[in-house]
């Protein structure tokens, strides 16, 4: 992990409304939400190819249900940036581009191995927002294979 990550106040309007807006796109309640997060990608950083999990002590690793990117800038397709998900379609971030991934369910997780998953690209440009959590009280889902997902290198 080479991204910065903070965590976004949730007792700021501007967060609250953001959180309303995807609670009402995704149909997940609030409180199954997980905190956002704001996720800034530089020159030669990267987060590696993977899947959203929580390895808690004491309970089955486990990955989210969905995750919900809203891109905060624009990035041109020959330059890295995007987000890429293996078993799914394609998406290029744009300033104002939101989208959801719901993971589905694998017993097979090795299949996900991606040679070429650390895409080089140019410049200091790459921000999103992401989040959500597994239903509490539900039980945990496998590793999600359509979940898989790398943020692209810049450098």
């Amino acid at each position: 992990i080479t991204s910065l990550i903070a965590h976004m106040p949730s007792t700021d309007e501007i967060v609250q409304r953001v959180t309303n807006r995807m609670a009402e796109a995704s149909l997940v309640p609030i409180e199954q939400m997980e905190p956002l997060r704001f996720l800034k990608y530089g020159a030669d950083t990267f987060f590696r190819g993977h899947v959203d999990a929580h390895v808690l002590s004491g309970r089955a690793t486990s990955s989210r249900l969905a995750t919900f990117f809203i891109y905060l800038n624009d990035v041109p397709p020959d330059e890295g940036g995007e987000t890429y998900f293996p078993l799914a379609v394609p998406l290029s971030g744009a300033i104002g581009r939101g989208f959801i991934e719901r993971g589905s369910p694998s017993e097979d997780c090795d299949r996900m191995s991606r040679k070429d998953s650390e895409v080089q690209g140019k410049e200091e440009r790459d921000y999103y927002l992401d989040g959500f959590d597994v239903l509490p009280g539900k039980p945990n889902p496998p590793l999600a294979e359509r979940g898989l997902h790398v943020h692209p290198k810049k450098g």
